[in-house]
């Protein structure tokens, strides 16, 4: 819906430039154009007067004559022109030298309108009317477009704070995310233990802040250590590594963000709670699911037991599946646990992480 009101209001607070060599005509434009309302001008005797008023004032319409001393207004056209087409300027190019060819040349140069000399007051005022009406549409549609792209941003921000910046940069580019399969990732659960219990007996924003502060510890960890957070699964906290970055050994990425949240968890907690940890290593899917609510997500069987060897661990400790240890036994003072069943995979090896060899 247009305005006209904020159109008219517009067009009285208009800056209009008088450029022209001659008195006469400059004191008989403003004349006309204070009777129909338009206070705020300025006046210039040549192009070159012109284009240091425009160095430092913002002017919304130009009337400019051709034939001036110093620079005419053809001159003063060619050094404007990129205002013009920013929409920044309007020029109305008035003139007795109106002949068609003057009025082609001036238009492609960037003039909206050729008024020639001598002038009707109305044709005139109609013609300015016009000029200012395209500046201020021209302003309208560089508002919209602010606010368009003000809330492209707000939505890809948003989108950043749901999925990891590659899977938001190929559905801004696609519209679409395709499932992929991924070989060589590791897995990590960490647990806070005796969370749930705790729930059952305490108010709920202190259970809230505990959630929050954990999940902020394994977020940032998870950053300094270049893996990638999935989720969070009620106190639960999900990541996996070497899904966006090629990393030379995942599972002890794993295992560094493991370390990184018992240590600063101490620290937020003062020792109050304790979490424990889970490691698989070997070959995922991910891709987004969801059709009104999205969630970028991973499925495997590395997933699987990552999530079950992490309920085996003891507080404050690092469990390895089989294909996780073996990509570390190298570097890793290390210990096996046990031959120990496993939901769905049967009897497997689990190690618990001590340290990395020195």
């Amino acid at each position: 819906m247009i305005d006209k009101t904020e159109i008219e209001q517009f067009k009285k607070n208009a800056k209009i430039l008088i450029v022209d060599d001659n008195e006469n005509n400059t004191y008989v434009l403003q004349r006309l154009l204070i009777q129909n309302q338009y206070g705020n001008l300025i006046t210039a005797e040549n192009g070159a007067k012109a284009l240091e008023i425009l160095a430092d004032t913002k002017v919304d319409l130009i009337l400019l004559d051709v034939m001036m001393p110093v620079l005419d207004g053809y001159e003063v056209l060619e050094k404007i022109n990129d205002k013009i087409l920013s929409g920044e300027l309007v020029v109305l190019m008035i003139s007795a030298a109106s002949e068609m060819e003057n009025v082609i040349k001036s238009v492609k140069l960037g003039a909206s309108d050729f008024l020639p000399k001598p002038f009707n007051g109305e044709l005139l005022k109609a013609r300015i009317s016009a000029c200012l009406e395209r500046k201020w549409f021209t302003l309208r549609q560089a508002k919209y477009l602010e606010q368009i792209e003000a809330e492209k941003k707000k939505r890809e921000d948003l989108l950043k704070s749901i999925f990891p910046l590659p899977v938001v940069e190929e559905l801004v580019t696609t519209n679409n995310i395709k499932p992929r399969k991924l070989n060589n990732v590791a897995i990590l659960f960490i647990d806070l233990v005796g969370f749930t219990s705790y729930c059952n007996s305490n108010q709920i924003d202190n259970i809230f802040d505990i959630i929050q502060k954990t999940a902020y510890i394994c977020e940032i960890a998870a950053v300094k250590c270049n893996i990638e957070k999935i989720k969070t699964i009620g106190d639960g906290f999900m990541a996996a590594a070497n899904i966006f970055s090629v990393l030379d050994n995942p599972v002890l990425a794993c295992i560094n963000c493991a370390n990184e949240i018992f240590i600063e968890s101490k620290k937020a907690f003062e020792g109050k709670w304790r979490y424990r940890a889970g490691i698989a290593f070997g070959e995922v899917v991910t891709g987004i699911v969801g059709h009104r609510q999205y969630l970028f997500d991973i499925w495997g069987d590395c997933v699987n037991v990552s999530s079950r060897v992490q309920a085996l661990a003891e507080p404050e400790t690092i469990y390895l599946s089989t294909s996780a240890w073996e990509q570390v036994k190298n570097i890793s003072d290390s210990r096996l646990v046990g031959n120990i069943n496993v939901k769905g995979k049967g009897n497997i090896d689990i190690y618990q992480w001590i340290a990395k060899k020195t």
